[in-house]
């Protein structure tokens, strides 16, 4: 199980004998891991979409120069 700091203890509970004491975490605290996850997937793929977007367009306007250079 992983492990983490309980830091909701007063500080003087919260030390073990080597420093902060650790607490074994429970299935209630990955309870949002799913969603979470779900949330950065959706925000990379929008960031992607975006990212190529603009280099689709950065792409255009470069096309779009050379085809007006080789016109003159």
């Amino acid at each position: 199980m992983p492990q983490r700091t309980d830091s909701s203890l007063p500080p003087e509970d919260a030390q073990g004998p080597s420093g902060p004491r650790s607490v074994d975490l429970g299935p209630r605290d990955f309870a949002g891991a799913g969603e979470f996850a779900a949330d950065q997937r959706r925000q990379n793929h929008e960031r992607d979409a975006s990212r190529r977007s603009r280099d689709e367009a950065a792409t255009d306007e470069a096309e779009n120069g050379r085809a007006e250079d080789e016109t003159a």
